[in-house]
């Protein structure tokens, strides 16, 4: 039987766990690194250290907003942070979502074909002067 573990399914775990929460990103992120000789494994976890490290730092500050909004009676200064936290959770799902199709469904890479050109070697006739 096939291994049902292979670097895919390894990949989508990893994007995925970096969706779910920064400390499941934590502990599968840490495994493959610590016991991953796959440099394309490695690879692909720093790529979604990037990514998690930023949409944390996106959800903090979220959490600073949010906080703020206990200590004032600004209705435009809610709303800016329910959209603010209403756009960064949609781009945050989009974003994991655009990583792991990518990693489930990877794109075809195009062959180069290169066309030999034969060059011909011509002798271009010299152009005759009229002589006037």
């Amino acid at each position: 039987m096939d291994k049902i573990w292979d670097k895919k399914w390894i990949k989508i775990l990893i994007w995925l766990s970096g969706y779910i929460n920064f400390i499941a990103y934590a502990i599968v992120g840490g495994y493959v690194i610590a016991k991953s000789q796959d440099e394309e494994l490695r690879k692909e976890t720093k790529k979604a250290f990037i990514v998690t490290l930023v949409f944390t730092a996106l959800l903090g500050l979220i959490l600073i907003f949010n906080t703020a909004c206990t200590f004032s009676s600004s209705y435009e200064f809610i709303a800016f942070t329910l959209v603010f936290t209403l756009i960064t959770l949609i781009g945050q799902f989009i974003t994991y979502l655009t990583f792991i199709l990518l990693v489930a469904f990877p794109p075809k890479k195009k062959e180069k074909v290169t066309e030999a050109k034969v060059v011909e070697d011509k002798q271009e006739e010299p152009e005759k002067k009229d002589e006037e």
